[in-house]
């Protein structure tokens, strides 16, 4: 190791050994960038629908970090950083200390990609249901929150409750609940043993049929779920709603279609039950 040493006008080099020869340099590590961020969400999202959510929580929690010092606060990359270490919390129970962090990807979110964006809608979402569970929604049953009015009013204040969706006047062959623990009647989601009030709502509006989730779901995963479902119905007019669920079931969970081809964005993450399992079909009768 060789260093400088100034004394007045004179400069000394001074030479240090190590008994066992010169001290090798060490390599600098690169800076982490955000395409390391993005590597590291992944990593998370994979571990979190195969259920290893204490696995996931420091990668998200990385992936965050990252994304700060690179991208700073205001990007909706760091958005979903807050997000996603919020959902990880959420599912382990730790409600409170999510709240924070789901507010914040709001914020972000609203400053950066407005208030009609579906990401804004999202975070909307996720933070009503985290007040939900946490027995602060303020309302007496489930419900649809969306993009909320620049006016609030008595029609209209951004929040669709079982109640008001009983009321509507609806002829849909199926109506697809697509958001997190629709189907559940865990958290105060009212119903019977086996249906939440929502879905119940939904059918007593005139829907023939409800997919409804019994859990939080994979955005990815449900996409292309509930595409794979409604082709299969399309292409085969002849199976019954039951049959497509199964079919699409089978795709997104093997990444084939009955045909061979391939399911577009396959993931091999999918193919845990977390991903393909969480909807059910709701209806009288299977037509």
């Amino acid at each position: 190791m060789v260093w400088l040493r100034a004394i007045g006008s004179a400069v000394v080099a001074a030479v240090s050994l190590s008994l066992m020869g010169a001290c090798p340099a060490q390599a600098q590590s690169a800076p982490e960038t955000a395409q390391d961020a993005e590597a590291l969400n992944r990593q998370g999202l994979a571990l979190q629908r195969q259920g290893k959510y204490r696995e996931a929580e420091p990668l998200f929690r990385r992936a965050l970090d990252i994304w700060r010092a690179t991208l700073g606060e205001a990007d909706r990359n760091t958005a979903t950083g807050y997000n996603n270490v919020a959902s990880i919390l959420i599912v382990q129970g730790q409600y409170g200390e999510a709240e924070p962090l789901l507010r914040k990807a709001l914020e972000i979110r609203r400053a950066v990609l407005g208030e009609n964006h579906s990401d804004t809608a999202t975070s909307y979402n996720s933070v009503a249901y985290n007040l939900n569970a946490q027995g602060r929604f303020g309302l007496d049953e489930p419900g649809l929150v969306f993009t909320p009015p620049k006016m609030a009013s008595v029609e209209d204040d951004g929040i669709l409750t079982a109640s008001e969706a009983s009321q509507l006047s609806l002829v849909a062959d199926w109506v697809i609940l697509s958001a997190c623990n629709t189907a559940s009647t865990a958290s105060g989601a009212g119903g019977s043993d086996s249906l939440s009030a929502l879905s119940r709502g939904f059918l007593y509006a005139g829907a023939h049929a409800l997919l409804a989730s019994h859990w939080q779901v994979s955005d990815e995963a449900t996409a292309a779920l509930t595409v794979e479902m409604l082709t299969a119905r399309s292409r085969t007019p002849k199976l019954t709603r039951a049959q497509a669920l199964q079919q699409s079931m089978h795709s997104v969970r093997t990444g084939k279609r009955p045909d061979g081809s391939a399911v577009k964005g396959w993931d091999q993450s999918w193919a845990h039950p977390s991903a393909w399992a969480p909807f059910s079909h709701i209806a009288n009768s299977d037509e």
